[in-house]
């Protein structure tokens, strides 16, 4: 058996796209994640009546449940079938809600200054 480094992976152009997908919905996930707890801690944990900090916590957990769902599932199918496929139609749904949201705000801040220019 030969010994190879996981830092060769970096080289290869198969994985490329993959380490690069993870890297950015990683930066995403967390930008998002870091933005709503700033928003929920700011202006909303007063409007449920509860201390910032529990909304903070539960905010936190909600991000995590779909990994903690979901990971057992994800390696029995990639343990099971081909990779490349599994990765495609995953992240398929994560690109298709990444746009629709960049349109959205995107509409949003169009709108605004709309209304200032008007």
């Amino acid at each position: 058996m030969s010994s190879t480094s996981q830092t060769k992976l970096l080289a290869r152009r198969d994985f490329a796209a993959f380490f690069t997908t993870q890297l950015l919905g990683a930066f995403n996930d967390n930008l998002f994640k870091n933005a709503l707890i700033i928003w929920i801690s700011s202006t909303q944990a007063s409007a449920f009546g509860m201390g910032p900090e529990l909304m903070i916590t539960l905010s936190t957990g909600v991000f995590i449940l779909p990994f903690f769902l979901f990971s057992a599932t994800a390696g029995q199918l990639a343990d099971r079938y081909e990779k490349t496929p599994i990765l495609r139609v995953a992240r398929a749904p994560r690109s298709s809600s990444w746009r629709w949201r960049r349109w959205r705000s995107c509409r949003a801040i169009w709108r605004c200054c709309w209304r200032r220019c008007s």
